[in-house]
Parts: C-alpha cells; sequence; structure tokens
C-alpha cells in the first residue's frame, strides 16, 4: 500500500497470541516518510487541521507514517511490560495506549471529512486501500498478550478505579477476548484461518455484487421519463446539461433505481427495473457472479467464528458489543412494533389500492407500484412543493432557533468563529460552544448543503426529517430486514428457504420468483452490519423514548423543559463512552427503553404516555 524504500530492522516481534515464546526475527519495514509537522499539516495533531492545504499525496504520507509509529509504540509498550515489573495502574496502561492512538485518530478522522466531502477518484481510492489497514493497526492493541495480561490485572483491582476507567478495562478485555486471545495457540491458528476464509469470501461477495450492477444498462424512452423533474433527469441523461434532449440510461445504483420506481409512468419499465434489481448476484447471473456460495460461507465462517469463542451463533457474538445486549431483546423490539404495526399496514395498501383504481390502475398493487403510486397519493393529500415550503425556511433563521433551543434546554451558548479555522469548503461554518461560565467545552463544522456528486449522500445528519405518510408499510419493510439479518446468523437453514420463510411472516406481498435478495443485501454480508442491521431502527427507537420525556414534561412547560434538558446534557451529552448506553438511557428515563414512543412517533399509536410519569419520579 505504501510504496516507501524498505530497510532491515532488528528486533523483538510482539507478543500475539500465537507466539509461544519469544524470539528475535530479521523484519523487513518500510521506510518511514519524512514528513514532519512543519511540511505535513496533517501531523499537528494538537491544531484543527486547515483543511485547504490537505492533498490526498500528504494524507496518504502522514497516515502512512502515524500507522507505522502507532504500531511500533505498540511494539514497544508490549515489551516493556513483557520485560520490566511497572506498576499495572492507569498511568502505565491506559493513558499510553490514548497518547499512541490520539495523532492517528486525528489524522484519520481529517482524512475521513475528505472523503465524505470531496468525492473523486483519487481520494475515494486511497480512502478503500488505507481504510482495512487502519483498522488492522487499530486491533494490535487488542492482540498483545502482555497489554491484556495488565488489563486482566487493573481487572482484579478495579474497585479503585471510577466508572469510566473500569469501563475503558473492560471495553478493552471484552475487544481482546473476541480477537482471541483466550484460545490455545492451535484455537488461534484456527481463528486465524477463519478470519482468512471470512475475508476472502465478504470480498468475492462484494465483488460479483459490484460487477453485476455496473453491467446493468438499459436504455429509456420518452414516455419512461416525461413526468421526471428536471434535477432528477439528470441522473439519467447522457448529457446532464441538456437533460431534456436524452438519451436517458436507467442503471440499478440505488438512488438511481429508487428514484425511476417513483417517478415511471411505465408499469413494465418498472418491473423490469425490479427485477433486475432483485435478482442481483443470483443464479440468474450466471456461476460465476452468483453469490449463493459466498452467501453460505460467510454464515458458516462467522459461526465457527462465534463458536470457536465460546458463543451459540454469530448472532449471540454480535450482541456483546450493542446496547441491546441480547438477541433476546431485539427480537421482542421486532415482534411487538410488528405485531402493532400490521392492521396500520394492511389499512394503508387498501387506502392505495382505493387511490391507484381511482387513477384508472385496474391490477392488484405490487411491489414495483408502490413507490409510484405513494408518490402521486402525497402530492394529492399534501399539495407540498418543497421549493415553496423552503422559502419559509432560510438557513439562517433555522439556526438562530435551533441554537436558541440548545441555549433553553442545555443551557448552552453556540456561537459562530468562522475566521479563526481554514475549511474545505467556502459554505461550511466553523461553531464554538460555551457553558454557563463561559468555558469553551466543544465545538463543531456544519456544512448544510447537499453538493451532490460532491459528498457522499447518507454521511451527513438529518435534522427534523418528518415522514408520517405509511410509516406501517415503511416500519414493515424494516422488520423483514431486521428479521432475516438476525435469522441469518441465528441457524443453519438454506438462506433462500430462510428468506422465503421470514418473507412469508413480515410481508404483506407474495414473494416473486427468482427474487433473491439475501445475493445483493451487502450490509449483513460483505459491510459492517452482520447482525446488527437492527441498530438503526434500534437509534429510532431510543431517540422517539428520549423525545417523549420532553412531550412528557409539557412542550409549553419552558421550566420542566429545562430540567429535562439539563438531565438529557448531562447523561446523553457527557457520559458518552465511559458508561454503558443501557446505563445512560437508564439514568435519563429511569427505565429501560420502550417501543411505545416510537410507535406514537410514527402516527401507529395514540398511546399516552402517562403510564411513564411513576418511572420519571424514580430518577
Amino acid at each position: 500500500m505504501f510504496l516507501f524504500s524498505r530497510r532491515i530492522f532488528q528486533l523483538r516481534v510482539l507478543n500475539h497470541k500465537i507466539c509461544g515464546k519469544r524470539n528475535k526475527y530479521i523484519v523487513l519495514l518500510p521506510e518511514i516518510p519524512s514528513d514532519t509537522a512543519e511540511n505535513n499539516p496533517l501531523l499537528r495533531s494538537s491544531n484543527i487541521p486547515p483543511f485547504s492545504e490537505l492533498t490526498t499525496e500528504k494524507c496518504i504520507s502522514a497516515i502512512g507514517k502515524l500507522v507505522i509509529e502507532y504500531e511500533s509504540g505498540i511494539h514497544h509498550m508490549d515489551q516493556k511490560l513483557y520485560d520490566s515489573e511497572i506498576e499495572r495502574n492507569v498511568q502505565n496502561i491506559i493513558l499510553p495506549l490514548d497518547r499512541l492512538s490520539g495523532p492517528l485518530d486525528f489524522a484519520w478522522g481529517a482524512f475521513k471529512i475528505l472523503y465524505t466531502v470531496r468525492q473523486n477518484d483519487k481520494i475515494a481510492d486511497a480512502y478503500i486501500k488505507l481504510h482495512p489497514r487502519i483498522i488492522k493497526a487499530k486491533r494490535e492493541k487488542y492482540l498483545s498478550s502482555s497489554i491484556y495480561q495488565a488489563f486482566n490485572e487493573l481487572k482484579e483491582k478495579e474497585k479503585q478505579f471510577t466508572d469510566p476507567i473500569k469501563r475503558l478495562i473492560n471495553k478493552h478485555l471484552l475487544e481482546s477476548r473476541l480477537s482471541g486471545m483466550d484460545l490455545s495457540d492451535s484455537g488461534y491458528k484456527h481463528f486465524q484461518s477463519i478470519i482468512l476464509k471470512l475475508e476472502k469470501h465478504r470480498g468475492n461477495y462484494k465483488a460479483k455484487l459490484t460487477e453485476v450492477t455496473s453491467r446493468f444498462s438499459q436504455d429509456l424512452q420518452f414516455n419512461d421519463v416525461k413526468n421526471f423533474p428536471r434535477e432528477l433527469l439528470k441522473l439519467f441523461a447522457a448529457d446532464p446539461s441538456n437533460a431534456s434532449k436524452g438519451p436517458w440510461t436507467l442503471t440499478l445504483e440505488p438512488h438511481v433505481y429508487h428514484n425511476f420506481l417513483k417517478y415511471c409512468d411505465n408499469r413494465l419499465s418498472r418491473w423490469n427495473a425490479y427485477y433486475a434489481y432483485n435478482v442481483r448476484a443470483s443464479s440468474i447471473s450466471g456461476q460465476e457472479l452468483n453469490n449463493s456460495i459466498e452467501i453460505e460461507e460467510i454464515r458458516y465462517q462467522r459461526n465457527e467464528l462465534a463458536q470457536l469463542l465460546g458463543y451459540k451463533t454469530f448472532a449471540e457474538l454480535s450482541m456483546k458489543t450493542k446496547m441491546a445486549g441480547t438477541v433476546d431483546n431485539v427480537l421482542e423490539m421486532i415482534t411487538t412494533l410488528h405485531v402493532k404495526s400490521k392492521k396500520a399496514t394492511a389499512k394503508e395498501i387498501e387506502e392505495l389500492q382505493t387511490f391507484a383504481n381511482k387513477c384508472g390502475f385496474q391490477d392488484t398493487l405490487q411491489l414495483w407500484d408502490i413507490p409510484y403510486y405513494q408518490r402521486l397519493h402525497k402530492e394529492e393529500l399534501f399539495n407540498i412543493d418543497d421549493d415553496v415550503v423552503r422559502q419559509y425556511f432560510p438557513l439562517p433563521a433555522v439556526l438562530e432557533g435551533l441554537f436558541s433551543i440548545c441555549n433553553k434546554l442545555f443551557n448552552i451558548t453556540i456561537k459562530e468563529h468562522q475566521e479563526e479555522v481554514d475549511t474545505w469548503h467556502d459554505d461550511v461554518k466553523f461553531y464554538k460552544i460555551f457553558d454557563a461560565a463561559g468555558k469553551e467545552i466543544a465545538s463543531f463544522y456544519l456544512d448544510p448543503y447537499s453538493r451532490s456528486p460532491e459528498k457522499i449522500p447518507g454521511s451527513w445528519m438529518e435534522i427534523g426529517r418528518s415522514d408520517l405518510y405509511m410509516t406501517g408499510l415503511r416500519l414493515t419493510e424494516e422488520l423483514y430486514l431486521c428479521a432475516l439479518d438476525l435469522e441469518m446468523y441465528s441457524g443453519k437453514e438454506f438462506w433462500l428457504n430462510l428468506t422465503k420463510r421470514v418473507w412469508s411472516d413480515y410481508m404483506p406481498f407474495p414473494y416473486e420468483k427468482d427474487a433473491a435478495q439475501p445475493c445483493s443485501f451487502s450490509e449483513i454480508f460483505s459491510d459492517q452490519y452482520p447482525a446488527a442491521y437492527f441498530s438503526n431502527l434500534w437509534a429510532e427507537m431510543i431517540a422517539a423514548d428520549v423525545f417523549s420525556a420532553f412531550e412528557e414534561a409539557g412542550l409549553d412547560d419552558e421550566e420542566q423543559l429545562q430540567k429535562i434538558g439539563h438531565r438529557f446534557r448531562d447523561t446523553f451529552l457527557s457520559l458518552g463512552g465511559g458508561c454503558h448506553p443501557g446505563e445512560v438511557f437508564r439514568k435519563f428515563r429511569g427505565r429501560d427503553p420502550s417501543t411505545d414512543a416510537l410507535l406514537v412517533s410514527l402516527g401507529l399509536s395514540t398511546k399516552h404516555h402517562s403510564q411513564f410519569k411513576s418511572n420519571m419520579k424514580n430518577i
């Protein structure tokens, strides 16, 4: 990855679990880049990054140097703990690790921002290559036997530590155990073998899906795109500057595909797009690009990994790092929401069918029809023009109102300090946050405009999002995916049979012939959400429950709102990772999370929150 010249070093190898004894080795290391804080701003980790000075080359060089220094630091600490009898305390164990990771965290964080706001092939290629290298480096501290033993010794005397320190100790020990540190030498070799196989099949899965998606291209006729908004038409046009003239092409890039289903009048074209999208990387794509074997291999290897580490299933293992804690807790959320939303979903589909019939549609609605008629129905019901609505919410007024609310609820003041900070774009603003005594406690960037395709969609916060149209169906689709994910990593049933079974349990539409959605469900197979797809829905449940605390206080009762706001500040906004998220929630709400508030927020229940009043008194 880094094309630096190499030189020979003699050193003792890091005491990974697989090493039975210590020996001397000759190891080839990359030449450390000559960059310094004077000629590379990304190495000045004590300052805010001067983004306008950062180039891809400087980022690669700085991160390359910091990775080498970080890994060397871990080696040195491992050696020091192995060779000496230094006291096992926070100053000698935890703080040195924190100091080691600081510069690398700073540089990598800055580069990740550039990756999301300056999309081009050069940055994207560098990020894709650097990302696995960073992950590998970050895991080094969990693979040192000496450091692991030191944390075990800290655990034995944890009563003398604060709660955040206890949390750090427990998290390090958990990550080390999940990295195989409690395994025998032969067990650890098997662990490494599984990891290599898993990475191979994840890579195969992603490569096949990418290839199939990129191969699909369908020429569109004028009748297919005649009702497309002008800005949307640019996504399909060969020449975006003259989008109305064509030619137009449909691809299976998600944002293109989903918008096509919403705006295309031609039902046959919609079906063709739906079919192509949902059979990607399946047997329909041919044996070489079929992800069926990859799915089964990924599931098998993850299950092997879990059992090797002492868990029954990979889903059970995944919960060890999640707020939910257990698979049963997640299933309880999914089941409760499904039962409560089922009738609403059926009613929504019936109403949409009636509307479609009024529009002249004589068939039964199918999944490739839903987005199109949903859009038409919303336009008739609400007649909302986003451009007109936007005029009532100019950015300065919105920010003034938002910062005023933060001041009232959290007793903080937010001030712009644009003149002090070099940003990545002229639109970007920099703010500092001050407490009631005027002390600076935090700062943040605000980049309010989409600037597509320069910025990656989905990488940015959405504030104040609300849409209560057909929430039952939207929730049902999400619950199906959550349940499918957990089932994939909880049993051994063949993926297609499993998918059809879960589909029939949740979805109010027949399972389409040839459909093979798991073959393109990259989030749980090649990406970072295996047995964790539920996380977004869980976060929505937490957010709704938190907001309900403010509703219960009375949105017109300023004094009570301030009390709740201060409690939120002192828990969710202050405790951070120093406290288990479940405990943070209990400190704020006085109980465990409930699905009731989410159902109310989605318009699927009218249950009043008064049942929670007694819990509030217990805080």
